[in-house]
């Protein structure tokens, strides 16, 4: 609970909220507009889209699979398997990879938590955040917050 009370005040635009089944659920009072902005890379089978896209909805937000990396060029959030790139990539291959093609997008590596990822390494290539695998709701719902933010700072420097 503490934790939850600690988001809320990082993050005052997410001050709605409600419980049920599936834990918290917030309501962005300044949502920053990005239908059809999170893609999720081909090949990224162990992502559950389930629990992206019930999450994506609470900020009003959708999820779709890219074909290919073109088809996420648009897009504001990417999440991606390494595998996603081939099964020979490494972590490191994979974003600086992603970030050749999508400068734009902010980069989620979805990792399985016995792998090892050197955050720093992957941070500093042009990740944006990480997960774990299998993706928990509260931890997606945590990561999309923070892409909320972000989005909303890079709006508000804009104008």
């Amino acid at each position: 609970m503490r934790e939850n009370a600690q988001v809320f005040r990082n993050y005052p635009d997410l001050s709605a909220r409600r419980r049920s089944d599936n834990g918290w659920h917030f309501t962005c009072s300044d949502q920053v507009q990005m239908t059809d902005k999170i893609v999720v890379m081909p090949g990224s089978a162990r992502l559950d889209l389930q629990a992206l896209k019930a999450v994506a909805a609470d900020f009003g937000w959708t999820v779709r699979v890219a074909g290919n990396v073109r088809d996420a060029v648009s897009a504001q959030a990417v999440l991606f398997y390494r595998d996603a790139l081939g099964s020979t990539c490494s972590w490191l291959d994979a974003v600086l990879r992603l970030r050749r093609e999508l400068p734009d997008a902010r980069l989620i590596v979805c990792h399985g938590l016995s792998e090892t990822i050197d955050w720093p390494q992957l941070s500093d290539a042009g990740a944006f955040h990480a997960l774990g695998l299998p993706l928990r709701v509260s931890e997606v719902r945590q990561s999309l917050g923070f892409l909320s933010a972000a989005e909303k700072r890079l709006s508000t420097a804009r104008a």
